[in-house]
């Protein structure tokens, strides 16, 4: 057995000296010193698997690799293409066939090869030569899937034009924070609009306290806040790593099996409904606040609140579309086909997501696709102003126009997913995770408006229900309703976190896919109303816990920002990503800590001066005039 052992690892060494290219060598020396190391490490194979027959020590995994690439920084530009090739491998081998059925593993017949490819060589056929040098003594088919070659997108009057837009707005930010500094040392020196620009007075915000009644009756509101947004980085976490080309595929797989990580993975898919709840809770609250204190609410009142919500988003989202633009987002060799997808969208549809209109066109062709989620929440914002109006001006019950949208929404979206043969929700396995951009259920039943507008419906009835009870001074909740209110806010999100991690297909999976969201948003919202008036306990300590509160106030760019830190896991690597299993705590750690600190630096550098200048420019909906008696 020792002498078997010694063979592997000899093989082992010659299958690294392969994956190597010698710099020193010209391409035609170097790719002919790759074929003589995979030449002997699949002769060694041979006398391994046929001679010596038994071998404990070997892996079970003994085939090709899923990921290999050549170093890119040693990729000569004016000779050479670095390109991305995708292999579809067809064979009997059962553990090859066992990963294509298995949803919680990669599946091991996509081979990606990243290559050096010399411009006097044809793409194809190097790729070709390349993969059946490899694959030579394996009894195998393989098929060429794709080829994507690194591009160099030029923008360059827009760069100029991006560079002159920061540096002005940083010119501006450092002398209103100077001009600021002197006034506080002056008692005499009056305040002046530019002082909004102040990096002192936009950090001093973070840290005010709202006195509002609202606000500290929906305090628990900003630590759920806080929460998701955890949630959604460490999702997006997860699938960076999917999408990392590494050198311990398996380990990852174990991560993932992992019941706290595979749970997260579905956590992380239904959590941002609790956004469009709360979106629409909040709003419902205000405007029927405003109608009781002006007696009114009109067309022209939706129109410029309309208008304050879309300009408000606008000064981040150019940033982050100045980001994308300049190359930084997911700018890495790991990524290549997914830039050559968004770089390009970015120059045609960057307007799109400017006004939020993201909604409307495929999610691969959206400039930085995580702004979706924004785009669908300014539409829900849009709809729920309309529906109060009408309800308001034409005397109609709220809550029940809004359960009767609700129930139409669930059976549109049931049918929707039955006549399209879509999955009933977004499974958040490896592989589908590895393809994201380009998944038929990410694009059919995870994003569209349609899939979680239902969520938003709750939100209104939920903030009827709260300004309807609020101006009483005691809600009175017998220890029976309270427990059941445990159970339900409690209980039911866990229910419907646990169903979704089963497989149901046909008409059941249909009208479970319309419910699930949902049955798992409703129950929390209960719950914030729940703690406006008192129950909660521990729970609504925490989440009113004053490290919460603040914050809350970065969580907007925190989700906008966090993009160019979690998929930017490649940008600095020239090879494969090494990884082990603690890997993925460490990863964790650093985009939940960076994601956060980088959502704070661009919430008072952007998000606050722009919004107290827009105040200043923009008509806001001003109290009713009073009638002279």
């Amino acid at each position: 057995m020792s002498i078997l052992c010694n063979y592997y690892v000899a093989v082992q060494i010659c299958g690294d000296f392969s994956n190597r290219q010698i710099d020193s060598f010209v391409d035609v020396h170097s790719v002919l010193t790759t074929r003589m190391a995979q030449f002997l490490q699949r002769f060694l194979l041979l006398v391994l698997l046929v001679e010596l027959g038994d071998a404990s020590c070997l892996p079970d995994n003994v085939f090709p690799p899923m990921y290999r690439m050549d170093h890119y920084k040693n990729c000569p530009r004016n000779t050479s293409t670095y390109c991305l090739f995708t292999f579809k491998v067809h064979t009997k081998m059962p553990q090859i066939l066992e990963t294509e059925n298995n949803p919680q593993r990669f599946d091991r017949s996509i081979l990606n090869r990243m290559l050096c490819v010399p411009n006097s060589i044809d793409t194809i056929e190097y790729g070709n030569a390349v993969i059946a040098g490899e694959l030579h003594g394996f009894n195998f088919t393989v098929q060429l899937d794709e080829v994507q070659c690194e591009q160099q997108w030029e923008f360059p009057y827009q760069k100029t034009i991006i560079w002159l837009i920061i540096a002005t707005y940083l010119l501006i930010t450092l002398e209103a924070t100077r001009a600021h500094y002197m006034s506080l040392r002056d008692p005499k020196a009056s305040s002046h609009w530019c002082h909004n620009f102040s990096v002192i007075r936009n950090a001093q915000k973070l840290f005010e306290q709202n006195r509002s009644p609202d606000f500290q009756r929906l305090k628990s509101v900003q630590g759920i806040r806080v929460f998701n947004m955890g949630v959604v980085v460490a999702w997006h976490c997860a699938v960076s790593l999917s999408q990392t080309y590494m050198t311990d595929v398996e380990q990852l797989e174990k991560n993932f099996e992992h019941p706290l990580v595979h749970y997260l993975m579905y956590l992380g898919g239904l959590c941002v409904q609790m956004f469009f709840l709360i979106s629409s809770f909040l709003l419902t609250n205000q405007i029927l606040q405003m109608f009781s204190r002006n007696g009114r609410f009109s067309l022209q009142d939706c129109c410029i609140m309309m208008l304050n919500r879309v300009v408000r988003l606008m000064p981040v989202l150019l940033f982050s579309i100045f980001t994308t633009w300049m190359g930084i987002y997911d700018n890495s060799p790991h990524t290549i086909a997914n830039r050559n997808v968004y770089i390009p969208s970015c120059g045609c549809n960057w307007w799109r997501t400017l006004l939020q209109t993201t909604f409307l066109i495929p999610f691969s062709q959206i400039c930085t696709p995580g702004m979706w989620y924004l785009s669908v929440d300014t539409l829900y914002y849009g709809s729920t102003l309309l529906i109060l109006y009408l309800a308001l001006n034409l005397h109609l019950d709220l809550r029940r126009l809004s359960a009767r949208l609700i129930l139409i929404l669930i059976g549109c979206f049931a049918a929707y997913l039955q006549v399209k043969d879509y999955s009933y929700m977004f499974r958040p396995h490896p592989q589908e995770l590895k393809t994201m951009t380009f998944s038929k259920d990410m694009n059919g039943v995870y994003v569209p408006p349609l899939a979680s507008w239902p969520s938003s419906l709750f939100g209104v009835i939920l903030g009827h229900i709260y300004y309807s009870n609020k101006l009483e001074k005691s809600v009175k909740v017998n220890p029976d309703q309270e427990k059941m209110w445990w159970m339900v806010f409690g209980c039911v999100p866990l229910l419907s976190l646990h169903l979704s991690t089963y497989s149901f297909t046909g008409v059941a999976g249909s009208i479970l896919g319309a419910i699930l969201k949902p049955l798992f948003v409703f129950p929390l919202g209960l719950g914030v109303l729940g703690m406006a008036f008192g129950l909660g306990g521990p729970v609504k300590a925490l989440l009113e816990a004053r490290v919460l509160v603040v914050l809350s106030n970065v969580t907007f760019c925190t989700y906008v920002f966090h993009f160019y830190v979690v998929f930017a896991k490649g940008f600095f690597l020239d090879e494969l990503l090494p990884y082990h299993a603690q890997d993925l705590v460490s990863w964790l750690t650093f985009d939940l800590l960076a994601a956060f600190g980088l959502g704070t630096v661009m919430t008072i550098l952007v998000e606050f001066p722009c919004l107290a200048l827009q105040k200043l420019c923009l008509p806001q909906v001003k109290p009713a005039a009073k009638k002279l008696e």
